[in-house]
C-alpha cells in the first residue's frame, strides 16, 4: 500500500488551486497480520547462590496463526516483598516459530549477579526481549511464576586454617601439616585445590615455594574438612626460620564473597636445620607451653608445667630453663624470676620433654639494710662502715639543724616496706624512706618516724613536716614498719595503724636516716630490713624462657619462650596473700585467730564435761 494525505478533503475552503492537495507516499508500505508472542511457563531450581550459574525451562508460544522470526528472552527475579525486578545475565534466542504453537527450550544456562540480596524471589521470562518482532499485542510478553519461590543463597566463603604442623624438619626430608577448609555462607559443590607453601615471611602467596596440595570435590557450610598432609622441604633449602602456610581455592575456580582471606598460617614457624652432625648442624628449642592455676597463694609451693621440644636432630648441650612472673605477656629476663630448672643433660635431638616444677611465689625478699659508703660526702663526712653507723659519722652538732645521716643501698622500686626494731632509745632517731638522700637532716626524709629522745614521743615526719604525733610512746623493743602499696604509705607500731599518709608516692625508694649523734645512737639502726614486694598480690602472667643464658646454638632463638595458656590464649594467673596483717606482728596475729576457734572448742568440751 501508499500512504495518501488529502488536505480539505471534504472542499469546504475554496481555492486558488485546488490541485496541490493529495500528497501520496514515495514508497509503499506492508500491511500484515501480525503473531502474538507470550510465555506459558518458567521454572528454576528451588535455591541458587548469588554469583552462581543456574539452569531453567520456559515455553514460549504464538498465539496467532503468522509466524514470528528470530527473537530473545530475557529472565529476572521478581522479590516476594516489595522491590525492582533483578536483572539476570544471559538471553535464550528462538530462531523462529510458526502460527499457533509452541516451543520449550530446556536447561539454559543463567548466572545470578552476585550483588544479588539473599531472600526468596519467583522466577520471570520476558519474551522478545529486544522488541524484534511486531506483534499484535506487546503488552502480554512478561510471564512470572508465582507457583515457586526460588530461594537466593549467600556467596560462599573459603577459608582454611593449619591448627597443626611441624616444629622442624631438615632439608630434603617430609614435614607434616593440617590444615582445616570450611565454607560459609553456602555450600561448595565444584571441586577446589587447596596448595601448601613454604615462604621465608609469614604472608603467604602464590609467589611463596608450592610443596604440596589437596583437592576437595565438595563442601557444606556444616562440616570443616580437616586431614593431615606430608609436604617435602626442598633440599636445596637453606637452614633458617620458614613458615607453613596454605591457600584454598589456589587455582580460583569458586566465586567467594571474600577472595580475600583464602590463605592460613601455621601458629608456629617452622625451623630448618642440617641433619645430626652435619657441620654447622645446630639444634632449636622450642617451648611449646607453659601451663599453671589461675590462683597461686604467695609463699605457697604450687606446680608449673613446661612442654619443651628439641625440634631438630642436632642434641642440645646442657642448659637452664627459668620461669618468671610479669605484669604483662612479654616474658624477659627482667620479670620477676620464680624458679630456674638446670637440663645439666640436655636434650636430645627431635626429642619433646615434659617437666613438673614445683614453683613459690615469694610474699617478700628481705634485704639487710646496708648503707652507701661510695656516695656523695654528706655535710658530716663519708660513712666507712656499710654495716654500722656508730663512729663512723661525724656530728655536725645537735638536731634539729645538725645530727648525722646515711642512705641505705638497698631500694624498692614498687611495692615494699622498711622494718625496724628499735631495742632501747638513747638519743633522736629519725628513719625512713626517701626518694633521695641531699642532705644529713630529718626534714629531707619523705616518709619517716621519728622518735624524740628521751621523751619516748613518736612523730609521723613527711618532707620535714610532722603530720601525726602519736599518742603513744616508743618504747623499747617495739617493731616500726613503713609501707607502701601502690602510691599509698602507711605507718604501723607493732602491727597497728599509726597513719595513712595523704602524699602519694612513686619511684624508687631508699632507706634514709638521721641521727642525733654519731656514736651514741647508731647502733641502734644497725638492724633494719628492707622488704621488697617482688610480686605483690595482682594479676600476673606466668612464663618461661629456654636457654635463658643463651648458652645453646640454635636455628632459631626467637621460640625459647612461652606464656601460660599459650595456643592464641594468654591466661593470667592471681596472686594472693596467704594472710592478712603487717610485718611479723601480722603473721602472729594471723596464727592466733586460726587456733583461737580450736582452743575455745575444746574449752566449751571441757565446761560440758
Amino acid at each position: 500500500y501508499y500512504l495518501v494525505a488529502v488536505a480539505d478533503d471534504g472542499a469546504v475552503i475554496i481555492e486558488q488551486d485546488e490541485s496541490n492537495n493529495r500528497w501520496v507516499s514515495a514508497t509503499a508500505i506492508s500491511v500484515i497480520n501480525p503473531p502474538d508472542l507470550t510465555a506459558t511457563a518458567v521454572s528454576g531450581p528451588a535455591s541458587v547462590v548469588a554469583a552462581a550459574t543456574m539452569t531453567v525451562n520456559y515455553t514460549v508460544s504464538n498465539l496467532r496463526l503468522p509466524p514470528a522470526g528470530s527473537f530473545d528472552q530475557s529472565f529476572v527475579l521478581v522479590p516476594l516483598v516489595a522491590g525492582s525486578d533483578i536483572p539476570l545475565t544471559g538471553s535464550s534466542t528462538v530462531n523462529s516459530l510458526v502460527g499457533n504453537a509452541s516451543v520449550t527450550i530446556n536447561a539454559f544456562n543463567i548466572v545470578v549477579p552476585p550483588a544479588t540480596p539473599v531472600g526468596d524471589y519467583h522466577l520471570g521470562v520476558i519474551v522478545d526481549s529486544l522488541s524484534a518482532i511486531p506483534e499484535a499485542d506487546e503488552t502480554n510478553n512478561r510471564f512470572v511464576n508465582t507457583a515457586q519461590t526460588m530461594t537466593v543463597l549467600p556467596i560462599p566463603d573459603l577459608t582454611v586454617s593449619i591448627p597443626d604442623a611441624s616444629f622442624g624438619a631438615v632439608a630434603g626430608t617430609v614435614a607434616q601439616m593440617t590444615t582445616n577448609v570450611q565454607t560459609t555462607g553456602s555450600a561448595v559443590t565444584t571441586p577446589f585445590t587447596v596448595t601448601f607453601y613454604l615462604s621465608s615471611d609469614n604472608v603467604i602467596t602464590t609467589a611463596d615455594t608450592n610443596i604440596g596440595s589437596r583437592t576437595i570435590t565438595a563442601l557444606t557450610t556444616a562440616t570443616v574438612d580437616s586431614q593431615l598432609s606430608n609436604v617435602t622441604i626442598p633440599p636445596a633449602t637453606l637452614p633458617g626460620v620458614y613458615y607453613l602456610g596454605a591457600i584454598v581455592d589456589s587455582a580460583g575456580v569458586i566465586t567467594e564473597s571474600d577472595e580475600a582471606n583464602n590463605s592460613g598460617l601455621a601458629g608456629q614457624a617452622i625451623s630448618i636445620g642440617l641433619a645430626q652432625g652435619t657441620a654447622g648442624a645446630q639444634a632449636d628449642l622450642y617451648l611449646q607451653s607453659v601451663t599453671a592455676p589461675t590462683t597461686v597463694v604467695r609463699g605457697t609451693a604450687f606446680d608449673v608445667t613446661t612442654v619443651l621440644q628439641n625440634t631438630l636432630p642436632e642434641p642440645a648441650a646442657a642448659f637452664d630453663l627459668a620461669i618468671y612472673a610479669s605484669s604483662d605477656a612479654l616474658i624477659t629476663t627482667s620479670d620477676a624470676l620464680l624458679a630456674t630448672v638446670p637440663y645439666a643433660g640436655g636434650l636430645a635431638g627431635n626429642t619433646s620433654f615434659t617437666q613438673v616444677t614445683s614453683v613459690t611465689v615469694p610474699a617478700s625478699i628481705d634485704h639487710l639494710v646496708s648503707w652507701d659508703t661510695v656516695g656523695p660526702p654528706l655535710p658530716c663526712g663519708t660513712l666507712v662502715d656499710a654495716n654500722t653507723l656508730s663512729g663512723d659519722l661525724a656530728t655536725c652538732g645537735g638536731w634539729p639543724s645538725g645530727g648525722s645521716g646515711a642512705v641505705s643501698v638497698e631500694s624498692i622500686p614498687a611495692d615494699g616496706a622498711l622494718e625496724f626494731t628499735l631495742p632501747s632509745l638513747g638519743g633522736f632517731i629519725a628513719f625512713g624512706l626517701s626518694t633521695s638522700n641531699p642532705d644529713h637532716r630529718w626534714q629531707t626524709i619523705n616518709f619517716g618516724i621519728r622518735l624524740q629522745g628521751g621523751t619516748g614521743q613518736t612523730d609521723i615526719i613527711e618532707n620535714g613536716l610532722s603530720v601525726r604525733r602519736a599518742s603513744v610512746t616508743s618504747g623499747t623493743n617495739v617493731l616500726f614498719r613503713i609501707e607502701r602499696i601502690g602510691t599509698q604509705v602507711k605507718y604501723y607500731r607493732n602491727g597497728v595503724l599509726l597513719w595513712t599518709s595523704n602524699v602519694a608516692s612513686t619511684g624508687t625508694l631508699f632507706v634514709d636516716v638521721s641521727l642525733g649523734s654519731n656514736g651514741s645512737n647508731g647502733s641502734l639502726v644497725s638492724n633494719m630490713h628492707l622488704f621488697e614486694d617482688l610480686v605483690p598480690p595482682g594479676n600476673y602472667f606466668l612464663g618461661a624462657i629456654a636457654d635463658v643464658t643463651n648458652v645453646v646454638p640454635e636455628v632459631n632463638e626467637a621460640n625459647n619462650i612461652a606464656v601460660n595458656g599459650g595456643g592464641g590464649t594468654l591466661t593470667a594467673i592471681a596472686v594472693v596473700s596467704a594472710a592478712s596483717g603487717q610485718g611479723s606482728g601480722g603473721a602472729v596475729w594471723g596464727l592466733l585467730f586460726f587456733l583461737l576457734p580450736f582452743y575455745l572448742k575444746r574449752r566449751c568440751a571441757r565446761m560440758a564435761d
